[in-house]
């Protein structure tokens, strides 16, 4: 049942599938201005980062004549603890989730009803897979990447915003620019274990590549981040275990203990390879960074570790591979 789906299990929201959902509401006569993610990435004129929905704007007017059309192709209404008539979500059997905020103008242009936006907020344009799409401009939409508890997907998101567009980047994203330092650890691997095991559950698992591999820590103040490395051979790398102390997730942390690691390793190896789990935030999380899919081992997790691994709700199965060539610089 599409009602009994939630964001850990729905598909995720390619270039294509956005692009038909726009189309589709378009040529039906609705207005629909691209925002969240996709926004960005229309501004920016490429994709950055996988996205698991489409977020549209459209006036409150259209919003009968969007569901009807939506509905008619499969699309119902994923309940939420915060959909009220002028936002909600439709999902539909594939999976795919559009996320609607719709909203009324006055005679000025300003907010009258409806989900916050005014006239100048809807000024923008930008592509997706090439084709023209509304949006807002770049100053509205790093300023709507403010005022919340914001991630590392924001930070990067505004980073990359403010860099195209010669934007100031705001002081909440202050924490994301850390430096720390980071130490290789050459004695006594197994006191930074109690962090490790959040990488890999399995202690006899890290037993077998920690004294063998190379480990970075991140510290910042205080210990923040670890990736254990080991050499595979061939001028291949692989990373075992990266692990960010919970209290210090989504700080952009880990990415930065990536780029440290292949800094260090660049010009003396071609390419670090790392497996993971079939998670849709874990992978996007390195792709961001870089990383390519290149094959999967069927059910890696449950041959060879003696109790389930769930990751954001997600049973692990089949390991995913992921590769990086070290002579890309990624930012």
């Amino acid at each position: 049942m599409l009602k009994d789906m939630h964001r850990g299990q729905h598909a995720l929201m390619s270039a294509e599938d956005a692009l038909e959902i726009i189309l589709l509401l378009e040529e039906n006569g609705i207005e629909v201005y691209v925002d969240g993610g996709w926004g960005v990435d229309a501004l920016l004129g490429r994709q950055t980062r996988r996205h698991e929905d489409l977020d549209i704007a459209v006036p409150h007017t259209h919003v009968p004549k969007l569901r009807a059309l939506l509905t008619a192709r499969g699309f119902q209404e994923m309940p939420r603890p915060d959909t009220w008539e002028c936002n909600f979500v439709l999902g539909d059997a594939r999976g795919r989730w559009v996320d609607v905020h719709a909203y009324v103008l006055d005679d000025e242009g300003h907010h009258a009803y409806g989900v916050a936006y005014e006239a100048r907020h809807l000024t923008g344009s930008g592509t997706i897979a090439g084709h023209p799409v509304k949006c807002p401009p770049p100053d509205v939409m790093v300023a709507f990447h403010t005022g919340y508890a914001v991630d590392e997907n924001d930070y990067q998101d505004t980073k990359a915003l403010c860099e195209r567009f010669g934007i100031p980047l705001p002081k909440e994203y202050d924490r994301f620019k850390t430096g720390g330092s980071v130490r290789i650890v050459t004695e006594r691997k197994k006191d930074y274990l109690p962090l490790l095991l959040l990488g890999d559950e399995q202690e006899s698992r890290i037993d077998r590549y920690l004294e063998r591999g190379t480990l970075f820590a991140l510290y910042d103040g205080d210990l923040k981040c670890v990736c254990a490395v080991t050499d595979e051979g061939g001028g291949t790398l692989e990373i075992q275990n990266l692990a960010t102390d919970e209290r210090y997730q989504r700080q952009g942390y880990a990415s930065l203990l990536i780029e440290h690691v292949a800094g260090h390793y660049k010009g003396r190896f071609r390419k670090i390879i790392l497996g993971t789990g079939d998670v849709p935030g874990t992978l996007a999380f390195y792709e961001r960074r870089g990383f390519v899919k290149t094959h999967r081992l069927k059910d890696y997790f449950t041959e060879h570790y003696d109790h389930p691994i769930i990751e954001e709700g997600v049973l692990l199965t089949d390991k995913v591979y992921l590769e990086r060539n070290l002579n890309i610089k990624v930012v």
